[in-house]
């Protein structure tokens, strides 16, 4: 995982996962991300969390979609 240093770092990472994340198709791989994106969403700024809810969900819909 990437070192939080600023919110310009935080941002760059979520950004780089939600776009990933329509190219993860392992139940591995998203439960992966979605563990790294709940860890960031305590470090980031709470400007950023509203962006980060929406990824977080998306996350969840797409691993809840593979186990059914």
């Amino acid at each position: 995982m990437r070192e939080i240093t600023s919110g310009v770092t935080a941002y760059r990472t979520w950004h780089d996962m939600a776009r990933a994340l329509p190219r993860l198709t392992q139940r591995v791989e998203i439960e992966t991300a979605l563990d790294e994106l709940e860890h960031l969403f305590e470090v980031i700024p709470p400007a950023m969390q509203a962006y980060a809810e929406r990824v977080i969900e998306a996350s969840r819909k797409k691993l809840a979609a593979l186990k059914s």
